[in-house]
Parts: C-alpha cells; structure tokens; sequence
C-alpha cells in the first residue's frame, strides 16, 4: 500500500516530467505510487516570482496547456497503475473526470481500489453525484484554518475556476429538473 502521496500541479510545464521520474524512482524503490493530482492555485505568485527575480516563468502558457498536462498525467498514472497504489483525482473538471473514469475502464482497474476524485464542498456537485453514480469513490473536501489564509485559498480556487458558473448554471438546471420530477405540479384552470 502507498503510505506517502505527492501533490502534482499540473499548471506547471514540468509536471509531467517530473510525475515521470517519480514514478521511475518509485518503482526502482519498490514503493507504490501515491499521487493527489491537482491543476494548482498559485499562478499569481509563481509568475510574480519569476518577474521578480528574473527567470522564466514555470506555468503553462494557456489553460489549454494546463488541461493537457493533466490529462497527460492522468494517462500516465493510470498506464503505470499497480494495485495498492494511491491516486486523489482533485478537479472540478468535467472532462478531466470523465476522462479519469474512462482510464479506470480501459486499464481494468477495479471499484475498490483506492482512487478517489476530490471536489471542494460547493463546488461541482453534479459531477460529483455523476461519478457516484458511475461508481466511483467520490469524496468533498473542506478546507479550514484561519480566515486571513483560508479567504486568499477560496479566491484562487474561484478565479482558477471560472467555468464554475457554467458549471453552477448546469448544477441549478439538474435541481429544478429533478424537482419538477419530482414534485407534481397541478395546472392551473384560469376562469373565463
């Protein structure tokens, strides 16, 4: 079993690279892989370092970029799978999901393993509810600590997210779906 697991944030150009040589390391060392996948908050800063000290900045030149490198990794983990290993899939992201459903199919690898996808709590909860239902062990994450950190953490994640209302818009659709469905609703005779 994986007793250690590594945040990778994929906004970074060498995450893949780097998800590469840790999982050789790994391996050579007989330790199974424990990642948490994550696309990453901190591109204000990591750019704003970079200006300040002159050097090139590590993040991805686009979100498209950003996507890609996740996905890539998530192809990577999944074709370097081995059972005990440990994977947090962290995204909000509708096709990264799916994707990572799509790779558990393709390599064979069961329900009961321990692969997670992760949302934060009020976010994308109906993609949450789509991987339950796709049986996938789905979980919410709440993050807490003092208010002058946990403020700066939940902006980024908002800014990171700005497909989040489209997201919220699709969210608030299936709700009134599923109450209409639900509840029977009388049409009204109007008098003439």
């Amino acid at each position: 079993e994986a007793i250690l697991a590594n945040t990778f944030q994929c906004y970074r150009k060498d995450t893949l690279k780097r998800l590469t040589g840790s999982i050789r390391r790994f391996k050579k060392m007989g330790v199974k892989t424990g990642v948490k996948l994550v696309r990453g908050a901190y591109m204000n800063e990591e750019n704003h370092l970079a200006q300040k000290y002159g050097y090139d900045t590590p993040i991805c030149d686009s979100i498209d970029e950003t996507h890609q490198s996740y996905d890539q990794c998530l192809e990577l983990l999944f074709s370097n799978w081995e059972k005990g290993g440990y994977l947090i899939i962290a995204t909000h992201n509708e096709n990264s999901s799916r994707l990572g459903r799509e790779l558990m199919k393709k390599n064979d690898v069961k329900k009961d393993e321990n692969i997670f996808f992760a949302q934060l709590l009020g976010f994308c909860d109906h993609l949450t509810n789509y991987l339950k239902e796709h049986d996938c062990k789905s979980c919410k994450y709440v993050p807490y600590g003092p208010t002058e950190l946990l403020m700066p953490y939940l902006i980024r994640r908002a800014q990171e997210s700005r497909h989040m209302m489209d997201s919220l818009k699709k969210s608030n659709g299936l709700i009134w779906n599923e109450l209409f469905n639900r509840v029977p609703f009388k049409k009204s005779s109007t008098k003439q």
